[in-house]
């Protein structure tokens, strides 16, 4: 097994889930687990930072209306459950 790091950099207003880590630097997300199948796609992940911080992510990384999969929103084509 290998793991790899990356970064990735964008301007405000591309993604409102990613503006919320403009907001508070100080919140990190991880993710722990991913896994594929020719069906579905499910991952864990966990997110620190403060309870401000994390109540301002928590009411857009719910919000059925976007796709957290997907940076910025524009052409995707997935259903939410």
């Amino acid at each position: 097994m290998r793991e790899f790091v990356f970064t990735i950099k964008y301007d405000r207003g591309i993604d409102p889930l990613t503006d919320r880590f403009i907001d508070h630097p100080s919140m990190l997300a991880k993710s722990l687990s991913c896994c594929v199948t020719n069906r579905s796609m499910w991952r864990v992940d966990r997110i620190t930072g403060s309870n401000e911080a994390l109540s301002a992510l928590e009411s857009v990384y719910l919000d059925t209306e976007h796709c957290n999969e997907c940076f910025g929103g524009r052409n995707c084509h997935s259903r939410c459950d």
